[in-house]
């Protein structure tokens, strides 16, 4: 967020008013570090009587703390934050490349976190099993973060990302079949995982559907294409002319343009036993300055 705009008076209907609300307190003085990282720059008198604020983000810098001291608290800060994601992460590492001064007001030019393994998902939802991913490789341009929070509660508040790569990780056969199992969507379903291909059978629908689906590489803003052919329910075979509307609308790669930063995903291969997210050997990490 650049901007924060939020008014006195009514909120509007009550379904969205309880987070207007919140948003307002937060920013007026409610959150004294989120207030602080968005002051007031300019109040306005609106048509129904109330009074907007507009709030800009301009975060002070830290007095009194070493920079690397604030970098090493960033370090040991991300498993907190990716506590509503991440369950069980086994060797995570943080790397910084920063500026001294940048840091101090909440900005770091790049971060990199690597795993050995960890389970990703909707944890909060109970019915939802999260995904196990294995050597796990991501990479952040352009973060910035709430630097006085973070020092006085060790709360790792993120306002900005401006770029999130994944440069690796691997789904194994195993591990996709225990995610499906956990899945009230998945119920029913099998995923064999081939060379190049997955072959997906669905029993809960009533006739078995039977379909190969493959990830082929796009030359547009999306790292690949789901192409679904081969589709059978019972022994009719579906035109491959509906199987491919259906792919259309259902890729999920389709949801990374609809994110407020921008995700770079690399080549995902489909092999035998697995699924490969990027290459196998891993770049140079960036360094502390």
């Amino acid at each position: 967020m650049d901007f924060v705009v939020v008014k006195t008076g009514s909120q509007g209907p009550p379904w969205t008013a309880e987070r207007l609300e919140r948003i307002t307190r937060a920013v007026t003085g409610g959150d004294p570090y989120l207030a602080e990282a968005f002051p007031v720059v300019g109040r306005y008198t609106l048509p129904d009587g109330s009074v907007g604020s507009l709030h800009r983000r301009r975060i002070p810098g830290l007095a009194g703390w070493p920079p690397a001291r604030v970098a090493a608290r960033l370090a040991e800060a991300p498993a907190a934050l990716l506590r509503a994601y991440v369950r069980d992460p086994e060797g995570l590492r943080v790397t910084l490349d920063y500026r001294p001064e940048a840091i101090l007001r909440g900005e770091v030019e790049h971060v990199r976190l690597t795993a050995e393994r960890a389970a990703v998902g909707e944890l909060d939802r109970r019915e939802r099993s999260p995904l196990t991913l294995r050597d796990i490789r991501l990479a952040m341009d352009g973060l910035v973060f709430n630097p006085r929070r973070l020092v006085e509660t060790g709360e790792l508040e993120v306002l900005d990302v401006r770029a999130l790569r994944i440069e690796h990780a691997t789904v194994t056969q195993a591990d996709l079949d225990q995610f499906l199992r956990g899945q009230p969507a998945g119920i029913g379903v099998v995923v064999g995982l081939g060379d190049g291909a997955a072959d997906v059978r669905v029993t809960r629908l009533g006739p078995a559907i039977a379909a190969r689906a493959r990830l082929v590489p796009s030359s547009g803003d999306r790292p690949f294409v789901l192409a679904v052919d081969r589709v059978r329910i019972g022994n009719i075979p579906v035109p491959d002319l509906l199987t491919d509307w259906i792919g259309r609308h259902f890729d999920p790669a389709r949801a990374l343009q609809r994110l407020p930063a921008l995700i770079t995903v690399p080549a995902v291969r489909i092999l035998p036993g697995r699924i490969e997210i990027g290459g196998q050997e891993p770049p140079t990490g960036p360094t502390r300055r």
